[in-house]
């Protein structure tokens, strides 16, 4: 009897199995890739494209790959040692119940979270409808006439609130006023954002305020000691002087509150966390921003504004900023590129499913128990200190410390404001069995029913909400679930996001975000943590936290990483905090120039203005490379000054420059830092690594390279690497200290570790592939990256490439000759690749009339190739326009996208309906029909409407649900 050969336990366990669900390529299809390009293996390939002098001597020293079930089994163990207390620490961060409706269609819908910054208009129509729901819910609210589509978090929103009132005040004041009842991680953030725009703070009271010369003013309402007062007269008074007044405040509370444009603010901003997004430990949420048309041109972030389509019918589109950062560079209003969009769309739509009533009700039963709490307690002799209030009280006890253990013994969090006072703060989730257990830790006993029917409210009657809010129909029409599910369905059917087809933005890096990457963020141990919980509450994130730093240090060749900056514009502006802090310690503090070369992100000019830096600009020579010579010579001419380079390395042209240690070493004898922006760092993990090539910081995009989805605009991470002499430099937090060298050092973030409940994500990632899978998938992304530009380049120049004729991890198609031929540009093509069911390319960056393609490693052959087809077949329809069958202003580019309703009437155009809808067989079978036709950007942005269009226009459009 013959028995065949078993295999062995080993592979028959397959530790490695995610890898293989996360590369798309299998073996046979890298083979026939390679084999395109005439290369003999993946390994020959790295060679040709990788520089062999920064090439990493070792494989990266990660544990062995996990199975998702075990990866899953682990992280589960660090959400057990979590200890989950009903938090009522307030400062801006309260439990808060995501209806179930949401939280499964939305933020566990790929749908939804796997869609990019809404750039392609036409195919991101209900992300735009929800964001512009979102900014209708802020209007209302904050009574201004104007909200964007979310920052970071309240305490960055209120830092550039700051940076906004210096560019619109015309004071000649170098001071920014702040609120003594600002939340204390606030100030802090405020504190690192004047110091490099060289402002000075004034700490103040509100009478102080009135009699101040200052440019601008953040007062905070409700306070963080929970009164409600009024702002009116000090806003009066700081306006009369000339300066800009914002006001830091919460919507829930406004749902009951006078909003802070009837008090006369400027500008109001806060955190929308409590509609509906959890604590998770610090963020991700959507922080709010809103101020009067006068200043709609100086608006940091993003803005969802309404313009109309070829057809005329209402439609869609981000307004006046849209690449902000890549056209005015180091004079753009902020170096934010993304936001927090799921987050703000969760919070948006949190508003349309409760509606006012709901809103009301919510509001009303928070303040409500909050009054009852407040008369328990007197009525048992404990000193209330609040006169006022909306959720937050402060109370007088003989030990601070007794009070918060006994709380805490009873499983609640509370305050502890000094050794006299505890402070408790009360949120949606707050029941009356939590107030008789909460009189119990204070030693009082009370019957909620008896003293609901007397206790007085705490919320003054001058300072009572009596203006509507929330009027618009979307809000008054999904109440039920049934009405809110098609709804949401209605808008995620307009949205093309990665679980239609490839996203091939060029340094946007669409990967794969698995299914085991995203269950644990919804997990309640790490979800309904309070980032100012007590430390051994949250033993389980801060070990997983430190595991995962641990993870990027190796990956990344440095010393030491910070978790804290919550976007890669963050990560890059901690990064140069930490340069110029370093500088400062030295005695440099005059180092403020930046050399950044022509081919740079925006977004770094815009950010080493925000650190006080002077921009001196590095040419590119013809291969697209930095011009050392150039380098060179600048960094001599500024050697006294140079504080540091900026670099993005592959290059934002797509190749791996092979001058790089040279440029680094320029830098460094000259004095200067080098600091390596991480955008393209899927095209290093496991081959090379910005710290062994010789930079001194590096930001990192986990949500680029490391798994967390783009989310439709935001969220994102922007952790940074440093080397040791940096270390002592990187940011810290006044309010729950992060161990290591920076103790002291102001915070870049609100929260210690920033948006920490999406780093589960970016854990497994890295746990699942190990660092053989996170190696060949740096590999397979180059692979895939030419085997793209090797089929486009017999049909579209390919601009740059390197020495050995390879591209990095993405590819620069050129389409500048075709425009001048034809007419045609790279917008036709963008708006034409729709019709083919695949969203574009970046487009004109880094270089103007350009497409930059990135397929990332999680691209299979086989939708490669149906990407390659439709490029291809889109060329040959420009030859057709080229050779004169079609006019130059009637074809398929210049109509594109098609909608059903073109193909749904009269037909008179020079191709067929089954050209423009149908232009190869296979678009059939998965075809997405975009909502509207191409927008009229130009009518936007001269007729500015930013707020929720009438209902009947929606209707008329066919929109309206």
């Amino acid at each position: 009897m013959t028995t065949t050969q078993t295999p062995s336990l080993a592979l028959l366990e397959n530790h490695a199995e995610f890898i293989a669900r996360h590369i798309g390529p299998d073996a046979d299809a890298q083979a026939q890739m390679l084999a395109t390009l005439n290369v003999a293996s993946l390994d020959a390939l790295v060679a040709e494209t990788v520089p062999a002098a920064i090439r990493l001597p070792a494989d990266l020293p990660l544990p062995a790959p996990r199975r998702e079930v075990d990866a899953l089994a682990d992280i589960a163990a660090y959400a057990r040692q979590n200890v989950v207390r009903t938090s009522l620490l307030g400062q801006g961060y309260y439990d808060t119940l995501t209806p179930k409706v949401i939280l499964r269609n939305v933020l566990e819908n790929p749908g939804w979270y796997t869609a990019y910054t809404p750039y392609q208009a036409e195919i991101a129509q209900g992300r735009l409808e929800s964001l512009l729901n979102y900014q209708q819910m802020v209007i209302d609210l904050t009574g201004l006439a104007l909200a964007n589509a979310s920052l970071l978090d309240e305490a960055t929103a209120a830092a550039e609130a700051m940076a906004m009132a210096r560019r619109v005040s015309k004071s000649k004041s170098n001071v920014f006023f702040v609120d003594a009842a600002v939340f204390p991680q606030t100030l802090d953030v405020l504190k690192t954002r004047a110091h490099g725009f060289g402002f000075e703070l004034r700490i103040g009271t509100l009478d102080e305020a009135a009699g101040a010369d200052v440019f601008g003013a953040l007062l905070q309402y409700p306070g963080d000691d929970g009164e409600v007062r009024d702002l009116a007269p000090a806003i009066a008074a700081l306006k009369a002087s000339g300066a800009v007044v914002a006001v830091a405040t919460d919507l829930l509370a406004l749902v009951l509150l006078k909003s802070p444009g009837e008090l006369g603010a400027d500008i109001a901003l806060g955190s929308a966390q409590r509609f509906g997004v959890p604590m998770g430990f610090g963020g991700p949420h959507a922080a709010f921003f809103a101020t009067c048309d006068e200043h709609k041109r100086s608006v940091p972030g993003r803005i969802i504004g309404v313009s109309v389509d070829a057809r005329g019918k209402t439609a869609l589109r981000m307004a006046l900023q849209t690449r902000e950062q890549h056209i005015r560079r180091e004079k753009a209003n902020s170096n934010i590129c993304t936001s927090q969009v799921l987050l703000a769309n969760i919070a948006g739509l949190y508003a349309v499913y409760h509606g006012p009533q709901g809103l009301t009700r919510i509001a009303q039963r928070t303040t409500r128990l909050l009054a009852i709490f407040a008369a328990g307690l007197k009525a048992g002799g404990v000193a209330v200190k609040n006169a006022t209030a909306f959720d937050t009280l402060r109370i007088g006890v003989a030990d601070a410390a007794a009070l918060v253990a006994n709380a805490e013994a009873a499983g609640y969090n509370v305050r502890k404001v000094d050794a006299g006072t505890v402070a408790v703060s009360f949120d949606e989730t707050t029941t009356r069995a939590d107030v008789a257990a909460l009189w119990q830790a204070f030693g009082v006993s009370a019957d909620v029913d008896a003293l609901d029917a007397s206790a007085p409210g705490l919320i003054p009657a001058a300072l009572a909400r009596t203006s509507t809010f929330l009027i618009h129909p979307v809000f008054n029409r999904y109440h039920t679930e049934h009405e809110m599910l098609r709804y949401m369905k209605r808008l995620e059917n307009k949205d093309l996001a990665l679980n239609h087809s490839m996203i091939s933005l060029g340094s946007c890096t669409m990967k794969l975000n698995a299914t085991s990457e995203m269950i644990p963020i919804t997990w309640p141990e790490f979800g309904r943590i309070h980032p100012f919980a007590p430390v051994e509450q949250t033993t389980g994130y801060v070990a997983m936290i430190e595991e995962l730093a641990g993870w990027l240090q190796l990956i990344t060749g440095f010393d030491t990483v910070c978790m804290q900056p919550n976007s890669g514009a963050q990560g890059e502006y901690a990064g140069l905090v930490a340069i110029q802090r370093y500088h400062e310690a030295r005695g440099d503090a005059h180092r403020k120039v930046c050399l950044i070369p022509k081919s740079a992100h925006g977004t770094n000019p815009a950010t080493a203005q925000m650190i006080g830096l002077s921009v001196v600009v590095v040419d590119c020579d013809e291969a697209g490379n930095v011009d050392v010579a150039d380098l060179k010579a600048k960094a001599e001419k500024h050697a006294a000054e140079l504080s540091c380079l900026m670099i993005t390395y592959p290059s934002t042209h797509g190749v791996f420059e092979e001058a790089v240690r040279e440029i680094c070493d320029i830098v460094h004898g000259f004095g200067g830092q080098v600091y390596m922006d991480g955008a393209n760092l899927n095209a290093q993990v496991g081959l090379t690594a910005p710290g062994f090539i010789g930079a001194d910081v590096s930001h990192m995009n986990l949500h680029k390279t490391f798994c967390i989805p783009h989310g439709g605009g935001g969220p994102g991470m922007g952790p940074i690497g440093l080397k040791a002499h940096l270390a002592p430099f990187v940011p810290n937090h006044a309010v729950r200290a992060i161990p290591g060298e920076s103790a002291g050092q102001s915070a870049v973030s609100a929260a210690p570790y920033g948006s920490a409940s999406i780093l589960p994500i970016s854990w497994m990632y890295v746990a699942m592939m190990g660092g053989e899978g996170l190696k060949q998938a740096t590999s397979v992304a180059l692979l895939n990256a030419n085997y793209v530009a090797s089929k486009l380049s017999g049909h579209y120049p390919v601009l740059y490439t390197g020495s050995k004729g390879r591209v990095a991890h993405e590819c620069i198609i050129d389409l500048r000759p075709l425009k001048t031929a034809t007419g045609i540009s790279e917008v036709d093509v963008a708006k034409r690749l729709m019709d083919y069911g695949f969203h574009a390319p970046t487009m004109s960056f880094p270089v103007p009339g350009t497409i930059m393609i990135e397929p990332t490693e999680s691209e299979s052959k086989a939708e490669l190739d149906r990407f390659i087809e439709a490029l291809i077949s889109i060329r040959a329809e420009i030859a057709r326009v080229e050779d004169g069958s079609w006019a130059g202003d009637a074809n398929p580019l210049k109509s594109a996208p098609h909608t059903q309703a073109d193909v749904m009437g009269d037909w008179d155009r020079g191709y067929s309906r089954e050209q423009a809808v149908f232009p190869l067989a296979w678009v059939r079978d998965n075809k997405f029909w975009p909502s509207v036709n191409r927008i009229d950007d130009v009518y936007g942005d001269r007729n500015l409407f930013c707020a929720c269009v009438p209902m009947d226009e929606y209707a008329a459009d066919g929109q309206a649900g």
